[in-house]
């Protein structure tokens, strides 16, 4: 291609562009994430919090995750589109470490929540006689949330950045933001992100442990029930009643207890579903996105210089995370009746006022 007078700023332009054409459908489906995830996480903190005015013992986290999820997709989408938009002529130093310091911060924060909620639901129902959250432990909960966040987000300042990348065909040089050389070597950028990921994998870990201790549980109650409900019933075929009228009364009052005791148990269950659901979810979208990272800091060809298709998929694959953000309101329609029931009323209100 003939670049004979054109200025330097004017081929970065070029390159810009280009890049920018072949990252648009990624860059559409970000904006797609977005739209997704705050409507449906609004929808969430709107019922949960507003038209659920006495929220269960288990429902106490769901805003509060809801909320989480909207600002780290929020952030998480604007920095990426940032990024799709000026991959060579990235604007500002300052606002790429910022960008990427609050993605850590807020993917981290829901992160940590999952544990919580994890930790409650196994107090809950594997220790429901010992130590359980109330609602100051529960807020205090949250507040060592956002101090081990911010923690662990702050090194981000040092590892990101703009770094200089040099087109040879086009004899000119670039910025983009990504993971930088701190002292002339990439070896901070990656302990940190390997610390991140070490975490990331014991919180998986943790996760995984105390949902199996709360499967096995739960299954050990519904054997339990079982063998319960099966020797009312041989009790109840012996006739040992003095007459028809006691017996059927006491059935009917019997049959009563087990519906009550069997629509909470059923919503325990249900609520203990949706979050190991989230959780699974969790693991496997945040899975490629450390290795991508990782990959992205040990290769020493930038990924913008690789072909067009790399250069997609290396994108998606960077923020595929973000698809954590935006099923949690599916997981709650597909389990939760009373939150799908007040998403029908609200979808329809909704439409009419757009």
């Amino acid at each position: 291609m003939n670049h004979t007078g054109l200025t330097e700023y004017e081929l970065l332009r070029q390159w810009n562009t280009r890049l920018r054409v072949v990252l648009l459908p990624h860059s559409i489906l970000l904006v797609v994430y977005f739209i997704v995830c705050v409507l449906g996480n609004m929808a969430v903190i709107y019922i949960y919090q507003i038209r659920f005015h006495h929220n269960t013992d288990g429902r106490f986290f769901m805003p509060y995750l809801a909320g989480m999820d909207m600002l780290a997709c929020f952030v998480g989408c604007a920095t990426s589109l940032l990024i799709n938009f000026n991959p060579v002529l990235y604007p500002s130093n300052v606002l790429c470490k910022v960008s990427y310091a609050l993605c850590y911060f807020f993917s981290t924060s829901s992160a940590l929540m999952l544990s919580v909620i994890a930790a409650q639901r196994f107090l809950k129902i594997c220790r429901p006689f010992k130590f359980q959250m109330s609602g100051r432990r529960k807020g205090f909960g949250i507040v060592i949330i956002i101090v081990v966040s911010s923690g662990m987000s702050v090194p981000a300042f040092v590892t990101f950045g703009i770094s200089s990348i040099r087109n040879t065909s086009m004899n000119i040089t670039g910025q983009y933001c990504a993971s930088i050389n701190v002292n002339g070597s990439n070896m901070t950028s990656l302990v940190y992100n390997c610390t991140v990921s070490a975490i990331c994998v014991i919180n998986m870990c943790f996760l995984c442990t105390l949902y199996t201790r709360i499967g096995n549980k739960l299954r050990e109650m519904r054997q339990r029930r079982l063998q319960r409900i099966a020797t009312r019933e041989k009790w109840s075929d012996a006739d040992v009643f003095t007459s028809e009228t006691e017996k059927n009364s006491v059935n009917t009052l019997d049959k009563q207890r087990r519906h009550t005791s069997k629509n909470v148990t059923e919503m325990g269950n249900q609520v203990t579903l949706m979050y190991f659901i989230i959780t699974f979810a969790f693991s496997v979208f945040f899975i490629p996105t450390f290795v991508t990272i990782l990959w992205d800091i040990i290769d020493v060809n930038p990924w913008l210089t690789k072909g067009d298709a790399y250069v997609v998929g290396f994108r998606f694959s960077y923020t595929v995370f973000i698809i954590n953000y935006l099923i949690n309101p599916l997981v709650y329609s597909l389990f939760d009746s009373d939150f799908r029931g007040e998403l029908q009323k609200l979808i329809p209100r909704f439409c009419r006022n757009v």
